[in-house]
C-alpha cells in the first residue's frame, strides 16, 4: 500500500529506535511524498546521528520534523515544494 500525505496530514504511528537520522528523513520523505533536501555536512557534524522516537498517536510531518531535528540542533525551512534541512547554531 502506498501512502500519499501532505505536510499537515497525520503520518502513521512512528517508532524509531537507534535509527540513523538519514534513514529517518528518507522514510518521512517517502511516506509523505515530500522532497526533503539534507545538507550532508550538517549530518557529518552530528556527534550522535541516531534517532529514538515513538509517537503513540499519528502526528504530522511538520511535527515529526520538529521533534526529530530540534533535538539534534538542526533547523529546517519549508518551501512550497520541498523542505531544506541544515545545521543550525548549536551542535549536539
Amino acid at each position: 500500500e502506498i501512502y500519499t500525505l501532505s505536510l499537515h496530514d497525520a503520518l502513521p504511528i512512528l517508532n524509531f529506535k537507534n535509527t540513523n537520522l538519514y534513514d529517518v528523513i528518507l522514510f518521512l520523505s517517502k511516506m509523505s511524498n515530500v522532497n526533503i533536501f539534507i545538507d550532508q555536512k550538517a549530518l557529518d557534524r552530528l556527534k550522535n546521528p541516531e534517532v529514538n522516537l515513538y509517537t503513540p498517536t499519528p502526528i504530522s510531518l511538520t511535527d515529526a520534523l520538529f521533534l526529530i531535528l530540534k533535538v539534534k540542533g538542526l533547523d529546517y525551512v519549508i518551501k512550497k515544494n520541498y523542505i531544506l534541512k541544515w545545521q543550525h547554531y548549536c551542535t549536539i
